[in-house]
C-alpha cells in the first residue's frame, strides 16, 4: 500500500505555504482594518438613524444630480407655460408645485435608498465576499440620478406636448366665430 499520512507526515513545502497563505491572511485584515471600521460604524449609524448620506460620496453626489435634475426641470417647464400663457395661472402654479414636490422627493428619498443597499451588501462586504458590489454601488446610485433624470425630462416633454395642444385647442376657440 501506498505511503504516509500518519502523524507529523507534512511536509516543509505545505507548513511554508500554509505560513504564507496565514501571513498574506493577516496583512489582508490589518490593512482592510480602518474601511472595515468605518463601515461597521456608518452600518450602525445607519441602522439606528436611517441616514449617513453627508459622509457617503455617492449619495452627495445622487442627490446633487437629482436637484440639478429638478432645477432643469422646473426651467423647462417654466418655458412651457410661458408659451402657453400660463404662467401666473392656477394651472401653471399647480403643474410647477407638482414638478418640484416631485424632485424633492426623489431627492429626500436617496440616502435612505443608498443606506438600505448598503445594509444589504454589508455582510458580504464585512467578510470580504463581495468586494465587486462597492464598486457597483456607485454605478447603481448613477443610474439612479440618471433614471430619474430621464423620467422628469420625459414628464417634462410630456407637459410641453400637452401645453402646445391646449395652446392650439385654445387659438381654435378664440378664431371661431360667436
Amino acid at each position: 500500500m501506498g505511503g504516509g499520512g500518519g502523524k507529523g507526515g507534512t511536509s516543509s513545502a505545505q507548513t511554508s505555504g500554509s505560513k504564507a497563505l496565514e501571513n498574506i491572511a493577516l496583512q489582508i485584515e490589518s490593512e482592510s482594518r480602518p474601511s472595515r471600521q468605518e463601515m461597521f460604524r456608518q452600518v450602525f449609524e445607519g441602522l439606528t438613524t436611517g441616514g449617513i448620506g453627508a459622509r457617503i460620496p455617492i449619495i452627495s453626489k445622487a442627490q446633487e444630480a437629482s436637484k440639478v435634475a429638478t432645477a432643469r426641470t422646473l426651467r423647462s417647464t417654466e418655458a412651457d407655460l410661458a408659451r402657453g400663457n400660463l404662467v401666473g395661472t392656477p394651472f401653471g402654479a399647480r403643474t410647477l408645485a407638482e414638478t418640484r414636490l416631485a424632485g424633492e422627493l426623489e431627492t429626500a428619498g436617496i440616502p435612505t435608498r443608498e443606506t438600505a443597499r448598503i445594509i444589504e451588501t454589508f455582510p458580504g462586504i464585512a467578510t470580504g465576499t463581495s468586494v465587486p458590489v462597492i464598486t457597483g454601488l456607485g454605478s447603481a446610485a448613477s443610474s439612479q440620478a440618471q433614471l430619474a433624470s430621464t423620467q422628469t425630462a420625459g414628464k417634462a416633454a410630456s407637459l410641453s406636448s400637452l401645453l402646445s395642444a391646449g395652446g392650439s385647442i385654445g387659438r381654435g376657440f378664440a378664431a371661431r366665430p360667436k
